[in-house]
């Protein structure tokens, strides 16, 4: 059950949003000059538009690897990795590959989901809210590679 004290938690979302954000190291934004400023191209061009934010996903998953063993990363994130893969790729080409916009992206999902939301449930709810975000970052996922191959066209 929702307590005043998880809805007074909203409030700390900017805050952790802002040092997640400049912060090397520290909540993952600054991953994406690699998987975004660096990756991408390369594998789209090998893998195809859809295909290529996948296989970037997978290496993500790789790259957590450690904390997935360690408990810190829950593992319905097996699933919202490789499809936020695809959404902030199509955020990035939206954005004129700006690698900022991925880092915006990437921060705020950190803030929201494990700033926020992966605190409020815990057995069992946590792992039935885990598996809606990521039931809705793949809907999202599939969007965006529909949106792609039709601009494509």
């Amino acid at each position: 059950m929702l307590t005043c004290g998880h809805l007074a938690a909203w409030m700390q979302i900017p805050l952790t949003f802002a040092v997640i954000l400049p912060v090397p190291g520290l909540g993952g934004a600054m991953e994406e000059p690699g998987f975004r400023g660096f990756a991408p191209g390369r594998l789209e061009h090998r893998f195809g538009a859809v295909a290529g934010p996948l296989v970037l996903g997978a290496l993500w998953v790789v790259w957590h690897g450690p904390l997935f063993l360690v408990g810190d990363i829950a593992w319905p994130d097996l699933i919202v990795m490789p499809a936020a893969s695809v959404v902030i790729a199509s955020v990035f080409q939206l954005g004129r590959d700006s690698v900022l916009i991925a880092m915006v992206v990437h921060a705020m999902n950190n803030a929201v989901g494990g700033g926020y939301t992966s605190r409020l449930f815990h057995g069992s709810a946590a792992i039935r809210t885990n598996l809606l975000v990521a039931a809705g970052w793949t809907l999202l996922a599939v969007a965006c590679s529909y949106a792609a191959a039709r601009r494509k066209v």
